[in-house]
């Protein structure tokens, strides 16, 4: 089953009494624009693969943090309709049930 991510971020939100916005990241922006200049200075396909890779892993790891750690938060504060929302985030996305972007 597929989770309508936006739906269940901004749902979280307004649990919360808060509404959802969307904002700019710099630190994603970083690791995108790092994974695009890395890839342009590749001419090894086989380098070429694995340094795609890497970049895709780093994204996960970012996306790991910004979901997790709502939810270790909501445990803190017995938020239990919080965790529950926040987790469909986590099961919607393989990597991110797996803590890994290996795969």
């Amino acid at each position: 089953m597929r989770y309508n991510r936006p739906r269940l971020v901004r749902g979280s939100g307004d649990l919360l009494g808060e509404k959802a916005k969307a904002v700019t990241r710099p630190a994603i922006d970083g690791i995108i624009k790092e994974a695009n200049e890395v890839a342009g200075e590749i001419e090894n396909e086989a380098v070429l693969d694995a340094a795609l890779i890497a970049s895709a892993q780093a994204v996960e790891h970012y996306e790991i943090t910004r979901y997790g750690t709502p939810i270790a938060w909501a445990e803190q504060l017995e938020r239990p309709e919080i965790v529950s929302r926040r987790s469909g985030i986590i099961n919607s996305s393989p990597a991110l049930l797996r803590g890994t972007a290996s795969g």
